[in-house]
């Protein structure tokens, strides 16, 4: 028969057995929703992109000078060759691929 000081020494062992479980389910659990808000944070993200270049496609098919005003900035602004490519611009030098890109601010559309 286990003594009382062993009974509790198993007692003791056994709940900060139970402790470290719980921490362990609790830390899981938080990990869990904090993967949740931030794949709800780049799906928004995500969608606002898509929204925003669906707008100003429309704006461009409606608006000639628009869209010649909106692609010469694109055309500053793109450094990938397949991102240029998309839009039917020449690929940069290489010297100019790691500059950043100046772009003239937009007039008023009419």
């Amino acid at each position: 028969m286990a003594t009382t000081v062993e009974q509790i020494a198993k007692l003791k062992a056994d709940f900060e057995k139970k402790v470290q479980q719980l921490q362990a389910a609790e830390e899981l659990a938080l990990n869990r929703q904090i993967k949740k808000l931030s794949k709800g944070g780049r799906a928004s993200d995500t969608r606002m992109k898509i929204l925003l270049g669906s707008y100003f496609f429309e704006k461009m098919e409606k608006n000639p000078d628009y869209k010649a005003r909106a692609l010469a900035g694109l055309q500053g602004y793109l450094k990938r060759d397949d991102d240029r490519a998309l839009f039917g611009f020449e690929p940069l030098p290489k010297d100019k691929k790691t500059k950043t890109a100046e772009v003239a601010p937009a007039t008023k559309a009419s």
